[in-house]
């Protein structure tokens, strides 16, 4: 199992979004693991990049147009925590 702060992205640099009437700073994204129903986002977006931003508000629980904001560089760490969860190792034999 994870360690909870593997789980949280500090974003380096902090957005600043409006979600309906509410303006909020985002200066950090907390992850949760995923579960096999979460993976059918993937199947339904329109290619890697709408599925990866998907899964990163799935799995953070923001809305879609927060994750939309992120810089490149935060975008890319945030996908390479969603990457982290769901790839598999490769299996190993006897030696």
């Amino acid at each position: 199992m994870a360690d909870q702060d593997d789980n949280i992205l500090h974003l380096s640099n902090p957005i600043t979004v409006t979600v309906g009437k509410e303006e909020r700073t985002v200066s950090t994204l907390t992850f949760r693991a995923p579960k096999a129903k979460d993976l059918r986002v993937r199947d339904q977006a329109k290619g890697d990049v709408d599925a990866t931003i998907r899964m990163i508000a799935l799995l953070t629980n923001e809305p879609v147009q927060v994750i939309d904001e992120l810089g490149a560089s935060d975008f890319t760490a945030a996908a390479g925590k969603v990457a982290g969860f769901i790839e598999t190792s490769p299996a190993t034999g006897k030696t």
